[in-house]
């Protein structure tokens, strides 16, 4: 594997590391974040507080196709648009090429009312060919065996995501609880049968060393991975509560391990380094995202990810929604189109809209979007350009996707929320992915 200079804000790989090592290691070792301490930073403005799921007209009301807009916290009146895509598989997509597509994909918007939609319709589109890569082949992992230190609050709430690309695998979660007080036999068995209802693998355990802090037990995790692997285990992995990984299908010949700055991570590293001939190489596309308010241009930079990390902490998506499309066209998550002159697809995150039009937006450059003022990204995910002003750029966010029942068609929901204090209607884009 090739050596890359090591850069604190992209993940770090290490390969082959013998049983007999004094640091304990398995013979492979997968890393996939870092730990962090963490601050929730929400993208729902105040205002949408104020609103609340729509009772208003009568059960039905609206035709089955709009219906699900009105659980939504929407204005009364929204105006929307439907895209259609008729997606073209291809082994020959240049994934990282913003393509350009002659379609203007709103110009049939139209003004629902959602507390009276009876009459409501949208015209027929008309699908758009979109060129992407196909579907990886599935198979088993039972080769993999995860490790995580959380509470058991925070993995009951991560169990639905965890099940986004571990269920069914056959490979195992070993988690190990850090709250305060040892959690009873009753309460490890309910986090149990939750996960395996989730279709995971899992063991869930009071830490075999009381009194060690969070980072510690990841490292100390080591040891229950160990107990938990069996012949045919070739790969640990420690992975926090808020990491995301794209389905096991989606890695692309990993064969090593991320390390971060010093926390646990770094103790690994200076075991590996010290006591085994490893050597450490990057991995671009485990994504660390020490990032902090708007990440938009992370996402819209079109990035290819094996992993995301602080999705629940540090930034509030719905990474489990966003990636659904991967599954049904392999590398087209964050995959970006240029609609007409004025309109950008980033799969899964957003549909942006340019009213002055793109002309001068150089997209192979990642909009520093978060404040990139200490140079810190400039190795992994530059070069930069400077944000776009307030007012020359119109952002429809995913908040929804789902396959649609009885069908191939992948069902996107996405959403520009309009200031409830100017009386501003959201905006919603529906793009169908029909893959029948």
């Amino acid at each position: 594997m090739n050596a890359i200079t090591h850069n604190v804000h992209s993940e770090v790989f290490a390969e082959a590391v013998s049983l007999d090592a004094p640091c304990f290691l398995p013979p492979v070792l997968l890393i996939l974040s870092t730990r962090g301490l963490s601050r929730a930073t929400s993208g729902v403005s105040d205002g949408d507080e104020l609103r609340r799921p729509h009772s208003g007209g009568s059960e039905g009301a609206c035709p089955s196709d709009f219906d699900y807009l009105r659980s939504m916290r929407l204005t009364d009146q929204v105006v929307f648009a439907r895209v259609c895509i008729e997606p073209v598989l291809s082994t020959n997509v240049d994934r990282d090429h913003v393509a350009d597509i002659p379609k203007h994909v709103l110009d049939a918007r139209r003004t629902i009312d959602l507390t009276n939609c009876a009459d409501a319709a949208v015209a027929l589109c008309e699908p758009i060919p979109l060129h992407v890569s196909p579907p990886y082949p599935r198979r088993k992992y039972p080769e993999f065996v995860f490790g995580l230190a959380t509470s058991r609050d925070r993995l009951r709430d991560s169990a639905a995501v965890l099940s986004r690309w571990m269920a069914g695998t056959s490979a195992k979660l070993v988690a190990i609880l850090t709250d305060a007080r040892p959690a009873t036999a009753e309460q490890l068995g309910d986090l149990e049968r939750l996960l395996l209802d989730h279709d995971i693998d899992a063991a869930v355990l009071n830490p075999t060393i009381e009194g060690l802090t969070t980072p510690q037990n990841h490292f100390a995790i080591i040891r229950d991975l160990l107990r938990h692997a069996d012949s045919g285990t070739k790969w640990f992995g420690l992975i926090d509560d808020d990491t995301f990984s794209l389905p096991f299908t989606a890695w692309r010949n990993i064969s090593a391990a991320t390390i971060t700055p010093r926390t646990s991570d770094v103790i690994l590293a200076e075991c590996i380094q010290r006591h085994t001939k490893a050597r450490l190489t990057h991995v671009d596309e485990l994504h660390q995202q020490d990032m902090r308010g708007d990440v938009s241009g992370f996402f819209e930079s079109g990035p290819n990810p094996i992993s995301l990390h602080h999705w629940k902490s540090w930034y509030k998506h719905p990474v489990d929604k966003m990636a659904l499309i991967a599954d049904y066209c392999g590398d087209c998550f964050l995959q970006r189109w240029r609609f007409g002159d004025k309109a950008v697809l980033t799969n899964g995150y957003s549909l942006v809209v340019y009213p002055d039009g793109t002309e001068s937006i150089d997209f192979d450059k990642t909009e520093d979007t978060w404040g990139n003022a200490d140079g810190a990204f400039d190795h992994s995910l530059g070069p930069f350009r400077d944000k776009v002003p307030d007012g020359s750029k119109f952002s429809h966010r995913l908040v929804n996707a789902e396959v649609l029942p009885a069908s191939k068609t992948v069902r996107q929901v996405y959403v520009r929320k309009g200031n409830p204090w100017k009386n501003e209607l959201d905006h919603v884009v529906e793009i169908l992915w029909n893959f029948g």
